[in-house]
């Protein structure tokens, strides 16, 4: 395997590694707000911020398990980057045209009635923030 193929290996790895843990990162936040709000609540001690932070760095695992396979089969890394940049490139293209899918049900909603050239009228607007 050539060195340039490696590291356009390791470099999608990467970024798909890092587009993961973004959308996961987001998740926990809002877990840790929660279970701190409850913390709180009952009277129980809050988390410090040392013990929130997680690792979010790259295990090259998954590059030494192509590596590996690689060795028997020169063009299975070759397929394996083809592939991996058909994935970015359908996730950014899937997020382009299709906005919506990764927003909440309110935002959806309005993003629909925009579509179609409409604004939601303030007492909508008003009962979907209370829901």
């Amino acid at each position: 395997m050539s060195i340039s193929l490696y590291r356009s290996l390791y470099r999608e790895l990467s970024h798909q590694h890092k587009s993961i843990m973004e959308v996961h990162q987001a998740g926990d936040l809002a877990k840790r707000a929660m279970l701190d709000l409850y913390r709180q609540n009952s009277g129980l001690p809050v988390m410090s911020e040392g013990a929130k932070s997680g690792s979010a760095r790259y295990d090259s695992s998954s590059l030494r398990e192509i590596v590996d396979l690689a060795k028997h089969d020169s063009n299975f890394a070759k397929e394996c980057l083809v592939y991996l940049k058909a994935q970015r490139t359908y996730k950014f293209l899937l997020d382009r045209y299709n906005p919506g899918e990764s927003v909440d049900e309110q935002e959806r909603i309005r993003l629909s009635a925009r579509r179609v050239g409409l604004e939601l009228p303030g007492s909508i607007k008003e009962r979907l923030i209370k829901e």
